[in-house]
C-alpha cells in the first residue's frame, strides 16, 4: 500500500513536499533502531504529518494530533505536535527534493523506517546526546548540502519542548514521562 509516484513538484511556498517511500527502499525497522519512547513517538507523529502533506484527503494530521495528545498529555501533546510541524516546515525549506517517509497506515510498511527518517532520528538522537559532529554530518546529508541552521534550530526547539514537559511532569507527578 505504498505510493510509487514521485512528487518532485514544489508547493505554493516553493518548498518541496513529502513522498511515500516505495516498498523495498527502506533500510531498517523501528525495532532494529532501538528507539526510545520519545524518538518512537516523534517518528510516528512525523509520519502521520508527512502523510497529510502527501495525501491531504487522508486527514492524517488528525491522527498526529491525537497521538501526540495520547503520548504527551492534553497540553504537552499540542505543544509537541506544533514543534514537529515547525521542524517539518523548516526541513521542507532546507531541501530541494522530497522527504521520503514510510506510510503509517500500511500494515506491511509501517514497521520500516526510510533513509530520510533514519537521518532525522540520528539528528534528534545526536542532539540529545551531544554528538555534534554526527548531527552536522547528518544535517548536511538530510538538507542536501543546503543551509541547515533553521532546521537544526527547530530540532533544538522540539527537544527543548520535550525536556520542558519532563521537568513539569517531574514536579507534578511521582511517575514522570520516560526520557
Amino acid at each position: 500500500m505504498t505510493s510509487t509516484k514521485q512528487n518532485n513538484e514544489r508547493d505554493q511556498e516553493g518548498c518541496f513536499t513529502f513522498t511515500v517511500e516505495k516498498k523495498g527502499e527502506t533500510n531498517a525497522t523501528k525495532q532494529t533502531l532501538r528507539l526510545d519512547r520519545f524518538e518512537h513517538s516523534i517518528l510516528q507523529i512525523t509520519q502521520l504529518m508527512c502523510q497529510s502533506y502527501a495525501h491531504p484527503h487522508s486527514h492524517a494530521w488528525e491522527n498526529a494530533l491525537l497521538m501526540s495528545k495520547e503520548r504527551f498529555g492534553t497540553i504537552g501533546g499540542g505543544v509537541v505536535a506544533t514543534a514537529v510541524l515547525e521542524l517539518l516546515n523548516a526541513l521542507r525549506k532546507s531541501r530541494r527534493t522530497t522527504f521520503k517517509f514510510t506510510n503509517p497506515f500500511c500494515p506491511c510498511c509501517r514497521a520500516s523506517v526510510s533513509e530520510c527518517e533514519m537521518r532525522l532520528l540520528a539528528i534528534i538522537n545526536g542532539k540529545r546526546t551531544a554528538q555534534n559532529q554526527r548531527v552536522q554530518m547528518e544535517a548536511v546529508i538530510l538538507c542536501e548540502g543546503f543551509p541547515a541552521q533553521k532546521f537544526l534550530d527547530s530540532v533544538d526547539a522540539l527537544i527543548g519542548t520535550f525536556e520542558g514537559l519532563v521537568q513539569i511532569a517531574e514536579k507534578l507527578s511521582p511517575d514522570p514521562l520516560p526520557s
